[in-house]
């Protein structure tokens, strides 16, 4: 289903125009834009963008050196769960107007707001499927006036109402974030292959009821993530805790340490802004479980290991501060399938308990 009943375009009002001498042909006019554009690798590119609009306005020339664009578009994607979300900004001299999109693929977002670019730059700009339309030409010198204007089109200048179906030129919906659904149509494009980024993660550790004291350490792991939205990841890291202060007991002193090997999974989450990120992850560790013991008194050492295994669910949550490092939080729980008890003269000195709650803070960066 659609989303946007789209009364009006951001086609330019009659004072914004360029005005013409009588008997000049209509099609003289030139309207320099600019574009900026941010958002996954996998989607479209401001150069794209720029290409549509021209296949779509004669009169739409992107902005060249010393040149000052008269309609400036900002647009800025961004990861939804599985779809993506759109924001353009539009500001044609001192007007200023924005819309947002939500759909299934970056490329129907793109498409939906090149088109309301287009109709801003040029209020007779096409608005049939972008597929059916000619690849930009460079603009004649002297070219062929427009056709008259049409009660369809309205005159030149003017703004007129856009029927909400042609923002959907790709695929099967495009949402406007707040308005009324319409019908969606035109053929869905091959989406681009995604890409995988590596990806490398340096953690502070905090595991708190795996044994009787907390541990802390620090978690270093790689892996890999489908494209920068993190659609998903995979990494294997490795971990050391250590008891923050020994255990005191039945006259000694215990500290427990755990080195440990994991392998986690990230599933698509959800994305409210481009550069922060939430999702939910599922791990398995495995490794061993120390633990020294000081007799107080005869200030005796020993120690003993065994094997340690675990699950892991949780989530993380990224906010990238720049476009390849950013800051990562994750909390989960684990659950041991498999842990080492110690004991002194057939009394229970550690052992892990059911479940442990796990917390990591620290720098992640992506390539």
């Amino acid at each position: 289903m659609l989303f946007g009943a789209l009364a009006t375009s951001f086609a330019r009002p009659l004072e914004a125009q360029p005005a013409t001498e009588p008997g000049q042909p209509a099609a003289a006019v030139r309207t320099v834009f600019s574009v900026s554009l941010t958002g996954p690798k996998n989607c479209p590119d401001r150069g794209e963008f720029i290409s549509e609009i021209q296949r779509r306005s004669r009169i739409a020339v992107p902005v060249g050196p010393g040149q000052q664009p008269e309609v400036v578009a900002n647009v800025t994607l961004a990861q939804d769960g599985a779809g993506f979300r759109g924001h353009l900004e539009l500001t044609t001299g001192t007007k200023f107007k924005e819309r947002k999109l939500k759909s299934d693929t970056c490329a129907e977002v793109v498409s939906a707001l090149a088109l309301v670019t287009a109709l801003a730059i040029d209020p007779n700009a096409e608005t049939r499927p972008i597929a059916s339309l000619p690849a930009p030409q460079p603009p004649p010198t002297d070219p062929p006036p427009l056709p008259p204007p049409t009660p369809e089109t309205g005159p030149v200048g003017v703004a007129r109402p856009v029927d909400s179906r042609v923002l959907s030129q790709t695929g099967r919906r495009v949402e406007e974030l707040w308005t009324l659904p319409l019908p969606a149509w035109v053929v869905r494009p091959a989406p681009k292959p995604r890409s995988l980024h590596a990806a490398f993660a340096l953690r502070a550790d905090l595991l708190a009821g795996l044994t009787p004291d907390p541990l802390v350490g620090f978690h270093l792991s790689g892996g890999l993530a489908e494209s920068r939205g993190l659609l998903w990841s995979i990494e294997l890291g490795f971990s050391y805790t250590t008891s923050i202060a020994p255990l005191q007991t039945l006259g000694l002193e215990a500290t427990t340490e755990l080195l440990r090997g994991e392998l986690e999974l990230c599933f698509p989450g959800w994305s409210p802004i481009q550069s922060l990120r939430f999702f939910p992850c599922l791990g398995f560790g495995a490794g061993a479980l120390q633990a020294t013991f000081l007799n107080v008194s005869s200030e005796a050492t020993t120690s003993g290991a065994g094997p340690w295994a675990g699950l892991g669910v949780g989530g993380r949550a990224a906010w990238f501060f720049s476009p390849h490092v950013g800051l990562d939080l994750g909390v989960g729980l684990q659950a041991p399938l498999a842990s080492a008890e110690f004991t002194n003269d057939s009394r229970l000195i550690v052992a892990s308990g059911p479940a442990a709650f796990e917390a990591e803070l620290g720098l992640v960066t992506e390539f």
